[in-house]
């Protein structure tokens, strides 16, 4: 894990930290495996690189890592070419499969009870550019974390994963608490979930007219608690 001061209390000035979140938030990191992934082995190339619970230490993660540009750890479309590092010094280069920011003691699976019995929505975008890539993935943290982006309290966490060598594809994943589609008896409450999942959409829409100019190639939402029972 990443740690920008020794003190979390305090910023690289001795000053105490400000702009306390509402949440902590740990960003973790996929690797490349060389494996057909299934859910036994899903976790082994999954860590935790940073925990952030207030603006300083969002603030330091965004000055001081390449965390903050995406595009600076996925395939490189331009030149072709798959950026390698190694987590650690002890181990061998690898590949950056996806960077995934969840609440902290929420893990990246669908099983973690804060998971299960919500929802993801997938946003594919193609022939995404660097700029485009970055300026995507900072909307989106800052807009979870900060509480802009709509029912960020039922948000559990952003994965957003490079398919741009085989599809030229970036896909963004958010993962809710509640499911989008009716499972309750209760009908306004489903009617609820289901303006959450319209009013997520029409966050993307906007957010892709007038930040980063991406057009939205596919979207695909799925039930974690179906997928789980097959």
């Amino acid at each position: 894990i990443l740690y920008m001061d020794q003190n979390p209390e305090t910023n690289s000035n001795g000053h105490e930290a400000v702009g306390q979140l509402s949440a902590t938030w740990c960003l973790w990191e996929k690797y490349q495996s060389t494996q057909y992934q299934t859910r036994e082995n899903y976790t082994e190339n999954l860590q935790i690189i940073y925990e952030f619970g207030n603006l300083n230490e969002l603030a330091g993660l965004w000055r001081h890592t390449t965390y903050a540009r995406p595009s600076q750890l996925f395939y490189d479309a331009t030149r072709h070419v798959s950026k390698k590092f190694a987590p650690s010094p002890s181990s061998d280069d690898t590949v950056t499969e996806s960077l995934l920011l969840f609440r902290k003691n929420v893990k990246p699976e669908w099983e973690d009870p804060s998971n299960k019995h919500g929802s993801s929505l997938q946003v594919e975008f193609r022939d995404a550019t660097p700029a485009e890539i970055d300026g995507l993935w900072k909307s989106l943290v800052f807009g979870i974390v900060g509480g802009s982006f709509p029912h960020s309290e039922r948000v559990m966490g952003l994965r957003v994963l490079d398919r741009l060598k085989k599809h030229q594809m970036l896909k963004c994943e958010v993962w809710t608490s509640v499911p989008f589609r009716g499972t309750s008896k209760v009908k306004e409450e489903n009617a609820a979930h289901a303006k959450m999942m319209d009013e997520i959409l029409k966050y993307f829409h906007k957010l892709c007219s007038e930040t980063v100019t991406l057009s939205i190639h596919g979207i695909i939402e799925k039930d974690h608690n179906v997928a789980n029972k097959m």
